[in-house]
């Protein structure tokens, strides 16, 4: 499904240049859940963020099923990370200004769906995640661990292939973070392909392969293809 040959990500400011990934090759299969740990700064989220085609790489070749990604436009790239893969965060990333249903809706309504079937969608999504009482709700009436479920709920609307998840439960208490891996991990269950970054050992335990990165590079992988 993912596939990465040889990939290098530069930083450059002040002058200065950083290389984030050091020749990155790796493959992910469908239904697979990986977890990518590493010290701060060794180059998860980067990598994760290749992955999700929200950042660019100076050389190497990414592969998503078919597509070459280096070969892709702005617009063609927006559509993939739209319709294709569902993004989570540790900072639940959800708009204050709209209730719990229009954050769920927002990805649908950017896909140009109509009215009635981002209603049936959102409904059933957040059914999924047990906040379909919480519909009218805002982010402020939320505990952190419902937020994070809302969060999941908009990754789930658009049916990806792949959720990417950057440290889904740092912002969570014991409980609550367990309950979002488990329910993370029963979506894996159902087929969905799941790769987290964390630094967590417990979260990393529920994945079936570990990735660990030090300084840009693959120093250890359980999974390997």
């Amino acid at each position: 499904m993912i596939q990465l040959i040889n990939v290098h990500k530069i930083y450059k400011g002040n002058g200065v240049q950083t290389l984030a990934l050091k020749g990155i090759s790796l493959e992910i299969a469908e239904s697979e859940f990986v977890a990518i740990m590493g010290r701060s700064g060794c180059g998860k989220t980067t990598l994760l963020n290749i992955i999700g085609c929200m950042d660019d790489f100076d050389s190497g070749e990414y592969m998503f099923k078919d597509i070459n990604i280096k070969e892709l436009n702005s617009k063609q790239l927006a559509l993939i990370r739209n319709k294709r893969i569902g993004f989570v965060f540790q900072a639940f990333n959800l708009i204050n200004e709209m209730t719990v249903f229009e954050n769920v809706e927002v990805p649908l309504g950017y896909a140009g769906m109509p009215r009635k079937q981002r209603k049936e969608i959102v409904l059933e999504m957040l059914e999924k995640v047990g906040l379909i009482d919480k519909v009218k709700n805002y982010p402020s009436q939320l505990s952190g661990g419902q937020q994070q479920r809302v969060a999941i709920a908009r990754a789930l609307s658009n049916n990806p292939e792949i959720i990417l998840a950057d440290e889904p439960t740092g912002n969570l208490d014991s409980k609550n973070g367990t309950e979002i891996i488990e329910l993370l991990q029963s979506l894996n269950n159902k087929g969905t392909t799941l790769v987290i970054v964390t630094h967590d050992e417990k979260v990393a335990s529920y994945a079936k392969r570990k990735i660990i990165l030090n300084d840009g590079i693959i120093v250890k992988d359980t999974g390997a293809y």
